[in-house]
């Protein structure tokens, strides 16, 4: 009986042992997740902000667009009228004559 008593004690010692180093390995590993959120974490802010950082840029560029275009689209429209206005000095002085 007494051998036994031994045996299943010595069992479980050794399942106790091996059941301690489980939690350490699941420990360790918990610690390697939580530094993994973090560096993640890390990256996810810094590319937040990057993003933003891009999206003003391209924002401030389709301003800087729209602003050139239209002062483009007024000198254009000038040219026109002014070679417009020309032809039609062309034709009075040609009635004139």
């Amino acid at each position: 009986m007494i051998d036994d008593q031994k045996e299943i004690l010595d069992v479980f010692k050794v399942r106790i042992h091996d059941l301690m180093k489980l939690c350490d390995e699941q420990k360790s590993q918990i610690k390697d997740l939580k530094a993994d959120i973090q560096l993640k974490e890390g990256q996810l802010k810094q590319s937040h902000s990057r993003i933003e950082e891009l999206s003003a840029r391209c924002n401030d560029i389709v301003t800087a667009r729209v602003v050139s275009a239209n002062e483009s689209e007024i000198k254009s429209a000038r040219n026109r009228l002014s070679a417009l206005v020309r032809e039609v000095d062309k034709c009075i002085a040609l009635l004139n004559e």
